[in-house]
């Protein structure tokens, strides 16, 4: 754990998960399979999100949804790290986001359940989010929306954040990140498929997609976009940049490493780098998760034993 503080950060955690992951010989219709349970930890983007920052050495706090039945495994998990935390407990169960790993190399993913909000509780997330938040800070709104907490409450919950002079962070897709276009937020990070769903059309080459995604620069600042095993481009109106990790990478878990990413270049940057150095920080944070089971950055220290083989070029 990094002791220095190098950002301040508000995350909204609007739909937690626990993450299960399951080895198997193989998998298969019908019958029973043994397995083997390797991980259960805590999930939902903005958990994510807010533990890898945290574990970079920023100041994090975090506001949003917790199912009453499993809130304590999140506080405890929380408890590990200094990330300042308040949720709204409604009844019932978390979701769960099941991962199946085969012995050949293959993952299944399997997502169950959705966690519901009444009105009440969607205006009272909303004013935690926004109480949290103060002049300067990054505001992240990641992830899906939980059912009741309605395309209204998400823009509601990014105009106030603008007006308190934070700067909104949005990772989402379909109508929900549609909407956060249209409230202008600081950084949007969708990957391939998400920005072409946004953009209206596909686009055969990334150099394509890159250049499309200029047009995007209007309403938000930065367009931090994730291409999985090929890295990641940041279009910015400074100027647009690619990076990608050229060391060997044995590809052991992919939940998670979208959101290293973000938590990687965010901290980066708050830290006064560059846009493209930060770029690079956040793929070496991505290329480090993918290494591993867990669905978060670990340390710095792992970072910065990828970062060498992490190269960048402008685009």
């Amino acid at each position: 754990m990094e002791k220095r503080l190098t950002g301040k950060f508000v995350v909204a955690g609007l739909h937690p998960a626990i993450d299960r992951t399951i080895e198997v010989p193989a998998l298969r219709r019908g019958g029973a399979i043994r397995g083997k349970l390797l991980l259960v930890q805590t999930g939902g983007k903005g958990t994510n999100v807010a533990r890898s920052l945290a574990h970079l050495g920023n100041a994090v706090t975090i506001r949003g949804i917790l199912a009453e039945n499993d809130a304590p495994f999140f506080r405890s998990a929380l408890r590990e790290s200094p990330i300042r935390s308040r949720f709204v407990t409604i009844p019932g169960d978390t979701r769960q986001n099941i991962t199946i790993v085969e012995a050949h190399g293959v993952d299944t993913h399997v997502i169950s359940g959705r966690m519901r909000v009444s009105r009440n509780e969607a205006r009272r997330v909303r004013a935690a989010v926004a109480d949290a938040a103060e002049r300067g800070d990054w505001a992240i709104v990641t992830g899906s929306r939980p059912e009741g907490f309605t395309l209204a409450d998400y823009e509601k919950t990014l105009r106030v954040l603008r007006r308190k002079g934070a700067r909104p962070v949005v990772d989402a897709d379909g109508k929900t990140l549609a909407a956060a276009m249209r409230n202008e937020p600081w950084l949007i990070k969708p990957n391939r498929a998400e920005l072409e769903r946004l953009l209206g059309r596909r686009h055969r080459s990334t150099k394509r997609l890159v250049g499309a995604a200029r047009d995007l620069l209007d309403a938000c600042a930065i367009v931090l976009l994730s291409l999985d095993a090929e890295g990641a481009a940041l279009i910015a109106r400074e100027g647009s940049w690619r990076s990608r990790d050229t060391a060997p990478v044995r590809v052991v878990h992919t939940v998670g490493c979208g959101d290293a990413l973000l938590a990687g270049f965010l901290s980066a940057y708050a830290a006064g780098k560059s846009p493209a150095q930060a770029l690079r920080f956040g793929v070496a944070c991505g290329s480090a998760c993918v290494r591993t089971r867990s669905n978060v950055v670990r340390s710095t220290a792992e970072v910065r034993r990828r970062l060498p083989g992490v190269v960048v070029e402008r685009i």
